[in-house]
């Protein structure tokens, strides 16, 4: 007896269409009508549905352009009862004919851009946006994931009324050119929200419309984001501490530079994150202490700073990471502490320190940055990886005593020495992105398995290599810079020499491995 694959039984060719995806869709429904009717019918192929214009879109003929839409939509129309979440790109009018063969019974994620969401548009066709997408919204009631991306100014304010009517909603993400208050205090009363992202072209609202938030006693994920490009002195806006928001496990707020500062409890600064991988990592930027708040300890300083930011959705939470883009003359002076007066600095393994934008000269930041590293390092006895902005001629002495750093990444203008000690034995990974006229001596001896040099000045030259690399006998990678046309890092014969001598290191030069095994393959 044959067999053929028609006598498939229709479950098992569904699963088998599911897989080989949509893209294989006009072949597949040319076969057969059998094959045509089970590709239509596969839920797992249109559980996720994205509608945007082809590149070159606007170019074509309106009859063309109708034509594209008509074919979309009913293909959408066939297929609406499979769809959960769907995505659509476009202008109003051709947005509209999708929303209305969408199943409001089926439908659980909705996301609507407009095509252009970084130019006020105002042709006639998106007058009255705002309207359309809260009728558009009120068709699907049991939404529990919607995003909204355009420019109009007029159509945050349509948006409040609409979301009321949407009690399940879960997860919400808008980009608009304007976030008015009362979109905040109704996106407050979403009591089953976990993902909130308000991303604003203009300014966020301010007091107390965006401290509702930490209501929200199921948000695991807030994102704010003020994104003008309007210059000028701004009075800092206060957020939601992280602190407490009660299931906040990540947050990202982000101000554009130059635009004004967050306030965050004692807290001033441009921009602040954390994600619980890797044991919990807080990044930083621009940090400075409220005007008017004074301790006379530094480590008492930054851990009261610290203090709000530290998501309430992680209980304890001792960051292992900690990424500071500051004035160091906020943490100046410093006394001896004991290690409970700022506990978040007792438990990071990685530590960055910046300066940021404006500091004072390499003088004032070095002794600055000294003061806070010596009150600081002997509290940190997990300390794994330091990436430190070195503003002087030469290494802290307390960087020097941690013989437990496993990796170093050095930048700064200033940094033209490296003494011998105890953490140039231990240490297994370093990163040079300063300039330094020759590879400092003192590594002589290490145990690095991977060095790395970013700066596109350095020349390494056959006295580099025979009085430092070579008698690094555990080296396995070295990283170099992209070449600048016309100029070279290093020379093919002094390369060949260290990769005969050190057979298994590995060579990779702006992002590709030029040696390996002994031999150059480039």
């Amino acid at each position: 007896m044959s067999a053929s694959i028609h006598s498939l039984p229709d479950s098992l060719l569904s699963a088998v269409l599911g897989l080989v995806g949509r893209s294989a869709g006009p072949a597949i429904t040319l076969t057969c009508r059998r094959f045509r009717h089970l590709y239509y019918s596969e839920a797992s192929l249109w559980r996720s549905y994205r509608v945007a214009p082809p590149e070159g879109f606007s170019s074509l003929a309106p009859a063309d352009q109708e034509a594209w839409a008509a074919a979309q939509a009913s293909r959408l129309a066939r297929v609406a009862p499979l769809v959960a979440d769907v995505s659509l790109v476009g202008s109003q009018c051709q947005l509209a004919p999708f929303v209305e063969v969408l199943q409001p019974d089926s439908l659980r994620g909705l996301a609507l851009e407009w095509a252009a969401p970084h130019t006020v548009d105002v042709r006639p066709e998106h007058a009255g946006c705002g309207a359309f997408v809260a009728a558009a919204l009120q068709r699907f009631p049991v939404l529990t994931g919607l995003e909204l991306s355009y420019c109009l100014e007029e159509a945050g304010a349509a948006i409040p009324a609409a979301l009321r009517s949407l009690p399940a909603l879960r997860r919400l993400a808008l980009r608009l050119c304007d976030v008015p208050a009362e979109l905040a205090a109704c996106a407050a009363q979403l009591q089953h929200l976990s993902f909130l992202r308000l991303a604003a072209g203009g300014p966020l609202p301010a007091e107390p419309a965006l401290l509702q938030l930490t209501r929200l006693q199921h948000l695991v994920h807030l994102e704010l984001a003020d994104n003008r490009f309007m210059p000028g002195e701004y009075p800092p806006l206060p957020l939601p501490a992280p602190a407490e928001c009660g299931a906040l496990l990540t947050y990202d707020f982000t101000c554009h530079r130059g635009t004004g500062l967050y306030q965050v409890g004692l807290a001033m600064l441009q921009a602040c994150a954390f994600t619980p991988e890797g044991g919990g990592a807080l990044t930083l930027q621009e940090l400075a202490a409220r005007d008017g708040f004074a301790a006379s300890d530094g480590t008492a300083v930054l851990q009261a700073l610290l203090d709000p930011l530290l998501p309430g959705g992680v209980p304890g939470c001792r960051p292992a990471s900690l990424v500071l883009d500051m004035d160091f003359a906020y943490l100046a002076p410093l006394a001896p502490l004991p290690h409970e007066r700022c506990p978040v600095l007792a438990h990071l393994t990685r530590l960055c320190l910046r300066c940021c934008p404006g500091s004072p000269e390499d003088e004032e930041i070095a002794a600055d940055m000294q003061a806070f590293l010596a009150a600081s390092l002997p509290r940190m006895g997990r300390l794994r990886q330091l990436s430190l902005e070195v503003h002087g001629r030469q290494l802290p002495e307390s960087v020097l005593a941690l013989p437990a750093l496993h990796s170093l990444v050095l930048s700064g203008p200033g940094l033209q020495l490296m003494p011998a000690g105890t953490l140039l034995q231990g240490l297994e990974e370093l990163t040079l992105d300063s300039y330094l006229p020759q590879l400092p001596r003192t590594l002589r001896g290490a145990r690095l398995r991977r060095l790395v040099l970013t700066d596109q000045g350095i020349r390494l030259n056959r006295a580099d290599v025979e009085e430092v690399l070579l008698r690094l006998p555990e080296l396995r990678e070295l990283s170099l810079p992209v070449i600048i046309p016309g100029r070279s890092v290093v020379s093919n014969r002094v390369l060949r020499r260290l990769v005969s001598d050190l057979d298994e290191l590995v060579v990779i030069r702006g992002g590709e491995i030029v040696a390996a095994g002994g031999q150059l393959l480039r």
